[in-house]
């Protein structure tokens, strides 16, 4: 019973880490579309990309 349940543990946490890659990635990415954003209004040019979140 020990031994599956570790197992068990293992797939669980193996998950759990794919997962909070990607939202690392996911939030990188929108905090690098906010910055670029931030830029270009501060250069004039109001930028509006449809894909942008903001």
């Amino acid at each position: 019973m020990e031994e599956v349940s570790h197992h068990y543990l293992i797939l669980i946490r193996k998950k759990q880490n794919k997962a909070f890659a990607s939202s690392i990635y996911y939030n990188t990415e929108a905090i690098g579309g906010y910055v670029r954003k931030a830029h270009a209004s501060r250069n004039g040019i109001s930028s509006h990309s449809g894909s942008c979140a903001y």
